[in-house]
């Protein structure tokens, strides 16, 4: 019998030392709104033996937030770890620099 969600690519089991600092950082407030979101979806993506993990639809709908937000925070942890899918990338970008014959665009 074929199942009715396909299986998740990305499954995020965290530790329960894992599972405590991002409660104590949600609790606290003390991060930007970004990383909160991430720790919520963190959270309700987890599939501990607490409690089974919510489903993507399931997160996107609670949380507010899209389905490709809900998959990159989750392929993210599973990749690259929990602090790198919460905290946010700095994307190195090239300056473009003029030189006396360009004119600068407002």
């Amino acid at each position: 019998m074929e199942s009715e969600t396909p299986m998740k690519k990305y499954i995020v089991e965290l530790t329960p030392g894992q599972r405590e600092e991002l409660l104590h950082m949600i609790s606290s407030g003390k991060a930007a709104a970004r990383e909160l979101t991430h720790a919520r979806i963190l959270l309700k993506a987890d599939r501990g033996p607490q409690e089974p993990a919510w489903s993507d639809s399931r997160i996107q709908e609670a949380l507010e937030v899209s389905a490709s937000t809900v998959q990159r925070v989750r392929k993210c942890c599973a990749q690259r770890g929990v602090q790198e899918a919460i905290v946010p990338q700095v994307v190195q970008r090239a300056r473009r620099h003029l030189d006396g014959t360009q004119v600068e665009e407002d």
